[in-house]
């Protein structure tokens, strides 16, 4: 027998009228009538500002630029003070994003700190003399708005070095705090320098590396290079902490140097030191109808303290054989050369021969050259006014006597004056490269101290009065090794009487 089980009608209706009684009818919100109905209290809107300052070229990156900003609302009460907003750089330039209630408010203050210190763009104020500049100076009212990102556009002007608040509109102390040195750079003094044997080239240009550190650690290498002599460097006046790198002719030094200890007016001198190259041989080649033919080689023989000792001369004859036309050989007090002897190897005899005498500091007072029988005589002084001058007086063989001045700068011969007393006259002057020139480092005198210049001769100027010469060299072309010594040397001559070009030469060193 089945049971079953009803449920009562009464019961059914009792159910429904309890879920009846507990639903209601939603309340609609009210909507705000714009410039009637209040804004709900708590409600906001988002806001940032774009702006336009010049930063190409500058080291300027979103660590070290901030936007410091103030603005009123609209009943005139100060809702932002000196507030700083974060600055992105890529593309146009926008601080970061602000949320304020919704309404209208006024920008009164607007402007960039570089390094959270010193104003290096604001935006002027309608009163300011720099408000002309711009289009919209300060103040100006703008919209927060609910549902949309806000942009403001805000014209910026550079604060120039020396400029103060007032300039802007602004009121004396609002950004002056260390105003006077808006450079974001700091220079540094270098200059870089090479002792290459016993001569120091002190007029270098060099490469440059400079690795910086921020105050966190965070490193940054840049590559840049040096010209001759002293430099002002900029580097970024943020960083905490700077290491300058020279390298030349494969020697390089490096010192590293804390910002606080940098000194305005030092000069930082960074270099190295490296033995000098020997020169074995040098080849030269006369150019004959377009092609350069071998005319003569010289070869430099050294003995075992590293002195020269030996020169030996060839030359080519007419069918194409070489052969040894002279040699000189080199004799030695310690290390200063006292006698230099040059004998004919075809006719197995002595030309001649040279004697040198030396004052306390190593330089050549007198030279006595003996041929023939007959004896030249030259006396050298040294004098410094202006720059070192040296001048010789030689005691020809017979009347016929002569006097030579050569002045000096950086360590190269650059005016020379020749007189005789019959009348005749040289005069020239001389201009020169950066790099090593390899006669200045054999210890080789001779009557005219011709080998002293520690540079490379590229610019030769000369006049004659009485006798000339038939043609003289006019260009000098150098190629060089990664030492800095040359490799190759083209020198064109010309007539001097026309100036027109007669021949070249090659010359080809060899270490």
């Amino acid at each position: 027998m089945k049971r079953s089980i009803s449920t009562p009608v009464n019961l059914i209706i009792a159910l429904l009228f309890i879920l009846a009684s507990c639903r209601k009818d939603p309340v609609p919100t009210p909507v705000p009538i714009p410039g009637k109905d209040p804004v709900p209290t708590g409600q906001k809107g988002s806001i940032r500002f774009t702006t336009n300052p010049d930063i190409a070229g500058q080291p300027y990156h979103s660590s070290n630029l901030q936007a410091v900003v103030s603005i009123k609302n609209d009943k005139n009460e100060e809702v932002i003070k000196d507030s700083i907003l974060l600055l992105n750089l890529d593309g146009p330039i926008t601080t970061g994003i602000i949320e304020l209630p919704l309404g209208t408010y006024t920008l009164t203050s607007f402007r960039i700190e570089y390094g959270g210190v010193n104003t290096h763009f604001a935006a002027p104020l309608a009163a300011s003399s720099k408000a002309s500049l711009v289009q919209k100076p300060l103040t100006f009212e703008f919209k927060v708005e609910n549902g949309i990102l806000n942009v403001v556009p805000v014209e910026t002007l550079k604060v120039q070095n020396g400029e103060k608040p007032q300039a802007f509109g602004y009121a004396s102390g609002a950004f002056d705090h260390g105003q006077s040195d808006a450079d974001p750079y700091l220079k540094v003094k270098l200059k870089a320098i090479m002792r290459i044997g016993d001569v120091l080239y002190d007029s270098l240009p060099a490469s440059l590396v400079i690795t910086t550190w921020n105050a966190v650690g965070q490193m940054n290498t840049t590559y840049s290079a040096l010209k001759a002599g002293v430099n002002e460097v900029p580097v970024i006046k943020a960083a905490v902490k700077y290491e300058f790198r020279v390298s030349k002719w494969g020697s390089g030094d490096a010192i590293t140097l804390n910002r606080q200890d940098i000194e305005d007016e030092t000069v930082y001198i960074l270099g190295g030191s490296k033995a000098a190259k020997k020169l074995k041989s040098e080849r030269v080649y006369k150019e004959v109808n377009g092609t350069y033919v071998a005319e003569s080689k010289t070869d430099y023989i050294y003995n075992a303290a590293g002195n020269i000792y030996i020169i030996e001369y060839w030359l080519k004859k007419s069918d194409n054989t070489i052969y040894l036309s002279m040699t000189d050989r080199f004799e030695y007090a310690g290390a200063r050369v006292q006698k230099i002897s040059r004998f004919d190897n075809q006719n197995h005899q002595m030309v001649n021969e040279t004697h040198f005498s030396y004052d306390n500091q190593g330089r050549v007072t007198e030279m006595r050259k003996l041929e023939n029988g007959a004896q030249t005589l030259a006396k050298v002084e040294y004098y410094y006014y202006s720059r070192p001058e040296v001048t010789i007086n030689f005691d020809f063989p017979g009347t016929n006597d002569v006097e030579y001045y050569s002045d000096f700068s950086g360590g190269n011969t650059v005016l020379s004056t020749t007189r005789s007393t019959n009348g005749a006259t040289e005069q020239g002057s001389f201009e020169y490269d950066l790099n090593i020139n390899p006669y200045r480092h054999m210890n080789w005198p001779d009557l005219f101290l011709s080998h002293n210049s520690k540079n490379n001769l590229v610019v030769q100027r000369k006049q004659y009065f009485g006798n000339y010469p038939v043609n003289e060299p006019y260009s000098f072309n150098y190629t060089y090794d990664a030492d800095g010594y040359p490799n190759s040397l083209i020198k064109n001559f010309k007539s001097y009487t026309s100036g027109k070009h007669i021949f070249s030469t090659k010359t080809i060193f060899v270490y």
